[in-house]
């Protein structure tokens, strides 16, 4: 789900759990 990394705190935060 990497369209534009707009939120990479957010993905790598969950993504990461």
């Amino acid at each position: 789900m990497g369209n534009g990394s707009a939120i990479p705190s957010l993905t790598q935060a969950w993504a990461s759990r």
